[in-house]
């Protein structure tokens, strides 16, 4: 799923950190990386974080079904 904006990277963490199953972060090469992994979500996530300390235009992946309603509540959530 794409998404535009997020405003707060650390509800973003904490439901990934909830998640059952992977969530990857794809990158516009195509990689795929497992934001599950705390050393590699805490180095993308800033990579990937805005100057406001935001995050704008990411793609996620979460292979749990439960997991991407998480991820979608977050969204709806803002």
């Amino acid at each position: 799923m794409k998404i535009e904006k997020i405003d707060n990277v650390g509800k973003l963490v904490e439901v990934i950190d909830s998640c059952q199953g992977q969530v990857e972060l794809v990158l516009d090469s195509g990689e795929r990386l497992n934001l599950k992994e705390k050393d590699l979500q805490r180095s993308i996530l800033k990579k990937v974080m805005g100057a406001d300390g935001s995050i704008r235009n990411i793609e996620l992946v979460a292979q749990n079904p439960a997991d991407s309603m998480k991820l979608i509540d977050l969204m709806m959530a803002g």
